[in-house]
């Protein structure tokens, strides 16, 4: 008896308590992974919310938020539109420029750093040289681009962690890039997306807009004021590159909170988005895999095809592109967009069930994948009278 009781354990009674604890772990491994995505949702949250404080130090120091990236229209030979001196186009960069960016100055991304402690960043740049809207459109890369010290560094300089979701797959493999897009704008009232055939048309809520809303020259604030064929379908592959002038920060925007008569608690001041329009694997002359864009990126002006980066409107539903395109094809691709119009339209996330917003108040608030979609419309304008139910 008392050598079978100092025995060992059997190999079948090893077996039986290693398949005890491999259970175990199998039942503890979601719940381990859904607090490491609930912190890292927090810390997506926490990024809005620092960039929010710095979207509101900036206004504090100029009385207006940053506009989403500026357009130098006057040396561009654009002639002032309005009644106040010095308000230029504030719709589309002028068609035919080139891709390359003669007349692109700072985006949003880059004004508002010393607002957020980066002054040193910030320095680095000079916000009276032209920023590219795209890697391979700047100097030396495009022979026609001129010269700018911004377009070396703006590529070259890692974006600073604030501007990246820790929940993307690209985190820490592409740190040029970001997750945050202003908003340039809504859909409400006087334009929808007609649910059956996916054209931007007319709601019939106001008289119809006079054709010259569309064109870049237009001041509307209630509608969409650069569509270069109004009657575009919105689900092709290439989607459709609308900009937008009724939110808070749209093209050489100056809208300030007594701007925002719809109520700051009503209104976004910008979102997450998965669509960072990557191009994998690109390697530039020197060797160096890089973002297609990055952070620091403003528009790519081209005739009939404005591309803007960093900045977004509420046209299409949260996590629901308005191209030809799913969620599931999207976060296969890694973020990277299928067409410019779906990085321009709509706010999205790597979080399951929705995707967070910085709403003008400076509060960071879960918006679901559910939201009613013309409320989700009505918050992205800011001036437009729309009654904003429950969100």
């Amino acid at each position: 008896m008392l050598s079978r009781a100092r025995r060992g354990f059997t190999l079948i009674e090893l077996l039986v308590v290693i398949a005890i604890i491999a259970v175990l772990i199998s039942l503890l491994l979601p719940a381990v992974q859904q607090a490491r995505e609930a912190a890292r949702r927090t810390q997506c949250k926490n990024n809005l919310k620092q960039i929010g404080l710095g979207l509101h130090n900036y206004h504090d120091t100029f009385n207006v938020f940053p506009s989403s990236f500026s357009y130098d229209s006057k040396a561009a030979g654009m002639d002032a539109i309005g009644t106040q001196p010095g308000q230029y186009n504030t719709c589309a960069p002028l068609p035919g420029v080139g891709n390359y960016g003669t007349y692109m100055r700072t985006p949003w991304t880059v004004s508002v750093l010393p607002y957020m402690e980066l002054t040193t960043l910030y320095q680095q740049f000079n916000t009276t040289l032209p920023f590219a809207g795209r890697f391979d459109y700047s100097a030396p890369f495009d022979a026609g681009a001129p010269a700018s010290t911004n377009y070396a560094f703006q590529f070259a300089a890692t974006g600073p962690p604030v501007y990246r979701c820790p929940s993307s797959p690209v985190y820490t493999s592409d740190k040029y890039v970001s997750n945050y897009a202003c908003n340039m704008g809504g859909g409400g009232p006087a334009f929808r997306i007609n649910p059956t055939t996916y054209v931007l048309e007319p709601d019939g809520t106001v008289p119809e807009n006079a054709p010259t809303d569309n064109q870049p020259q237009s001041n509307n604030p209630l509608a969409p004021c650069y569509n270069p064929a109004p009657g575009n379908v919105l689900i092709p592959a290439n989607g459709n590159r609308i900009l937008w002038n009724n939110g808070v920060m749209y093209m050489n925007s100056s809208v300030n909170i007594g701007g925002i008569t719809d109520g700051t608690t009503n209104c976004i001041l910008g979102g997450e988005t998965m669509y960072v329009g990557l191009k994998r694997n690109y390697t530039n002359s020197t060797g160096t895999t890089q973002a297609w864009w990055g952070w620091a990126s403003t528009a790519r002006p081209q005739t009939g095809a404005i591309a803007a980066f960093n900045i977004s409107a509420t046209l299409c539903g949260i996590n629901q592109p308005c191209v030809s395109f799913t969620m599931a094809q999207a976060k296969q691709r890694q973020g990277a967009a299928k067409a410019h119009g779906m990085q321009m339209s709509g706010y999205s996330s790597w979080h399951d069930g929705g995707a967070n917003l910085l709403l003008c108040d400076g509060s960071v608030k879960l918006f679901s994948t559910n939201m009613d979609l013309i409320t989700h419309e009505l918050m992205g304008a800011i001036a437009d009278g729309g009654t904003i139910g429950e969100f």
